[in-house]
This record gives C-alpha cells, sequence and structure tokens, in this order.
C-alpha cells in the first residue's frame, strides 16, 4: 500500500489547527475576531502580529481565503482533508479485515489521536471483526465516549451496529457530560448504565469473541477527567477546543484479542445489572 497524502501542516500546526477549527465554527472571521478567540478559548498568548502573519502564510498556502468580511477555509483545502479522510478509512479496513482472517495473538494498534480511534472502532471493529452469533455487545468506559466528530457515515454505522446485535455500555462517570452523550447513544438503540464501580484504567469493547483495549495517554486521559467533571451545563462545553483536544497528537494504543471464554466473562459479569439480559 502507497503512503498516504496528508494535508500537512507546517511547523506552526498547534495554532493553525486551533483557526481552523474556530473557522470551522463559524465564518468568516477577521483577524481580530481570531486573534481574539485564541486568547480567550485556548488562552494562547501570541501577539496579533503573529496571526496576521501566520493567517498570510495560511492565505498562500491556500488553506484559507479572505474576502470582504474575513477569513474562511478554502474549498480546496476541505477537498484535501475529505480525500484523506477517504484514504485512511480505506487503508483502515483494509487493515482491519486482513487481521482479522487470522487473529492466533493479540495485535496491538498504535494511533496518534482519539479521533482516529473512535473511527477505527466505529467504522472497522464493529464491521471488520465479526459476530456471526449475534452475541451481545459490550463497552466498558471510564465516562462515556463523546460522539463529537462523527460523519454522517459513522452516525449510520452507529445505526446498524445497534441493530445487528444489542448493545450495552457500562460508565464509570455520572457527570453531566456522561448523562448527555449516554442520551445519543440510548436515542440509536444502546442501553446505558452510569455510575458503576469497577477498578479499570482503560476502556474496553466486547464484540463477539473479540476483545478491544484501549489505553490512553495519560495527559489526553487529564484533559477528559477534567471536561467532564467541570462541566454542568452543555453552555459551558467548550465545543471548538473539545474537538481541538481529541484530534490534537496524545498516543492512544489497542490491543486486540480474540477471546470467546474472556468475552464471554465480560459479558456475564456487567449485563447482570441490564433488566432485559436474563
Amino acid at each position: 500500500m502507497g503512503l498516504l497524502s496528508i494535508p500537512f501542516l507546517g511547523r506552526e500546526s498547534g495554532t493553525k489547527e486551533k483557526i481552523i477549527f474556530l473557522l470551522s465554527q463559524q465564518w468568516p472571521l477577521s483577524t481580530k475576531k481570531i486573534h481574539s478567540a485564541l486568547e480567550k478559548q485556548y488562552s494562547l498568548n501570541v501577539t496579533y502580529q503573529a496571526i496576521h502573519k501566520l493567517l498570510k502564510q495560511m492565505e498562500a498556502e491556500k488553506i484559507v481565503e479572505r474576502g470582504v468580511d474575513g477569513y474562511k477555509i478554502t474549498k480546496d483545502w476541505i477537498q484535501k482533508t475529505k480525500t484523506f479522510s477517504g484514504q485512511l478509512e480505506e487503508a483502515y479496513s483494509e487493515k482491519g479485515k486482513a487481521l482479522a482472517k487470522d487473529l492466533d495473538k493479540p495485535i496491538k494498534l498504535k494511533f496518534d489521536n482519539f479521533l482516529d480511534v473512535g473511527r477505527f472502532v466505529v467504522n472497522n471493529f464493529y464491521f471488520d471483526f465479526p459476530n456471526p452469533q449475534r452475541k451481545p455487545s459490550l463497552c466498558i468506559w471510564k465516562h462515556v465516549l463523546s460522539p463529537i466528530g462523527a460523519s454522517e457515515k459513522e452516525n449510520e454505522n452507529f445505526r446498524k451496529m445497534f441493530s445487528y446485535a444489542k448493545h450495552y455500555g457500562i460508565t464509570k462517570g455520572d457527570t453531566f457530560l456522561d448523562k448527555y452523550f449516554a442520551k445519543y447513544y440510548e436515542a440509536l438503540g444502546k442501553k446505558i448504565k452510569l455510575g458503576m464501580d469497577f477498578n479499570m484504567e482503560e476502556d474496553i469493547f466486547v464484540n463477539g469473541d473479540y476483545i478491544a483495549q484501549i489505553f490512553y495517554d495519560k495527559r489526553l486521559r487529564k484533559e477528559f477527567d477534567y471536561v467532564y467533571d467541570n462541566t454542568k451545563e452543555f453552555d459551558e462545553f467548550n465545543l471548538a477546543k473539545q474537538f481541538y483536544t481529541i484530534s490534537s497528537k496524545y498516543p492512544v494504543i489497542i490491543f486486540i484479542s480474540k477471546n470467546p471464554e474472556l468475552a464471554d466473562f465480560y459479558r456475564k459479569k456487567y449485563l447482570k445489572y441490564f433488566d432485559d439480559v436474563k
């Protein structure tokens, strides 16, 4: 397989990404508004002149374009990222199918950010690692994972997953965001229990005879814990900052194993808390 063509952002990628996320939420924006938002939303200590210079550079690179009312993302840049996302999805799908064919021992997958992890789980784990007997699927989470960043196709995959086999979630968290995100999944057919007591730091996904264990970078886990513990209502939830966090470079490791006995053990241990499971 050839190398994927990534829309590279350069040395100032951190600030560029923040600007792109701002312009993905609202556009057009003037240099002054962009500078102000960077200070308020990201506590970024950078001069107006530096942002002005960076925007000019991004304009030359055809990432943004300037109109009468300010800057917006170019259609060319949007198309490049769309193409890359399609290539990435295809690459992971091919890899997942190949791995699932002969899984004699656990496999280790490394991802650069949480957003790619979510896409792999939704687009590949539940489709490339088969569950022919339609055994109940189980998620064991510290917090109900945010669906933010899911595409239209990924939302459709949620519906397919939840209709193919019964899906259950067990979560330590019982915060406002845990409840808020749980309602989203429950509306699609997943059943979730909040505030459960168990001693695991990793997140676990059980699908058929397959188990995926997800280990997060400590910095990412700390970011998540802070947001969930300190958001008391949705108006306090900074969507742009959250999207920046899940797409930032925090390494995440997934171990996938085929272990029917352990998968059934998890189901027996946790599904007893749901009324519709005998």
